[in-house]
C-alpha cells in the first residue's frame, strides 16, 4: 500500500507556529477522551490526508458545539487533489489539506458518503460533489493554519494550544512505501503522542496508537489548524447567501426593465 502523503513545497508565506506565539507550561500528562468518536478505515485509497483533515475539523467542532459529527473523508480528499497540482498522483500535503478546510471546509458525511471501495479517479472527483454539500461544507471553513516544529515540545504546545496537530510521519507500517498522515490529539506520563488513524477500529488500540520520542517513528512535519466558531460561519454563509439573492433579484428587474 503507497500512501502518499507528501512533504509540503516550500513557501516563505507558512506561518510557523513558533514564531508567533510564546510556549507556555504544560502538563505532565493531556488526554482528552475522544472515545465516541468514530475511527475511519482508507480501505488502501491513498487518502489519508482527506481522512485526517475530516478527522481534525470534526475534533475541533466537537469543542465548539459540544456533539460529534461526521464530515466526509472524501469530500476533504477531493478538495486537495483539487488544489494541490499533482492530479495523477495519490498523495497530497499538509498545506493543502490546510488550504482544502480553510477555502471549502468540511461537509457531512450523509451527503458525500466515504465511498473507499470506489477506483480512486472517481474517489478524488471534484466535480462529482454536489452543489449542497458544498453549501454544507462552507458552514465548517477554517480561518487559517500554522506549521509547527517536529520537535516533541513543538508539537505538544501545538495540541494543548489548538486541541490538535495533524502530522507527516515516515512510514513504520508494513507496507508502506511512503509518508502517511495522523492526526495527534494528546500524550501521556510517558511522553508518547496518542494519535487517531484511518485504518479502521481493528488496528492497535481500537483505531488508536501512539508516537514514542527518540523512537525509528520519524515526524517529518506539523501543521495546526485555526478554527472559527460554528455560529460565525453560519452567519457569515448566511449573509452570503442574502447577498447572492439580493443580487439576482436586482439582475431580474434589470431584465425586466431592459425588455419593457
Amino acid at each position: 500500500m503507497n500512501t502518499g502523503a507528501i512533504k509540503s513545497p516550500e513557501d516563505k508565506r507558512d506561518i510557523q507556529l513558533g514564531k508567533i506565539e510564546v510556549p507556555i507550561k504544560l502538563p505532565e500528562e493531556y488526554l482528552p477522551d475522544y472515545s465516541g468518536f468514530s475511527v475511519y478505515y482508507q480501505n488502501g485509497q491513498g487518502a489519508c490526508g482527506g481522512h485526517a483533515g475530516a478527522k481534525a475539523k470534526e475534533i475541533l467542532d466537537f469543542y465548539d458545539v459540544g456533539i460529534i459529527q461526521e464530515y466526509s473523508p472524501r469530500f476533504v480528499y477531493a478538495c486537495c487533489k483539487f488544489l494541490d497540482g499533482i492530479p495523477y498522483g495519490e498523495g497530497t500535503y499538509l498545506r493543502a489539506i490546510g488550504d482544502a478546510l480553510r477555502k471549502y471546509g468540511a461537509c457531512n458525511m450523509a451527503l458525500y458518503p466515504n465511498e473507499v471501495s470506489l477506483p480512486w479517479e472517481e474517489y478524488k472527483s471534484f466535480n462529482s460533489i454536489s452543489e449542497e454539500a458544498f453549501e454544507n461544507a462552507q458552514e465548517r471553513i477554517i480561518q487559517s493554519y500554522a506549521f509547527t516544529g517536529t520537535g516533541w515540545e513543538d508539537i505538544k504546545q501545538g495540541i494543548y494550544k489548538h486541541k490538535l496537530v495533524l502530522l507527516l510521519i515516515d512510514p513504520f507500517f508494513e507496507g508502506y512505501k511512503s509518508g502517511h498522515f495522523i492526526v495527534a490529539t494528546g500524550w501521556d506520563k510517558n511522553n508518547r503522542i496518542r494519535y487517531i488513524n484511518s485504518f479502521g477500529k481493528d488496528w492497535q488500540e481500537n483505531g488508536w496508537s501512539w508516537l514514542e520520542k527518540d523512537s525509528f517513528q520519524k515526524i517529518i512535519e506539523g501543521m495546526t489548524l485555526v478554527d472559527i466558531p460554528d455560529s460565525t460561519v453560519k452567519k457569515l454563509t448566511s449573509n452570503i447567501k442574502l447577498l447572492r439573492e439580493i443580487v439576482a433579484l436586482y439582475v431580474k428587474v434589470v431584465n425586466i426593465f431592459k425588455s419593457l
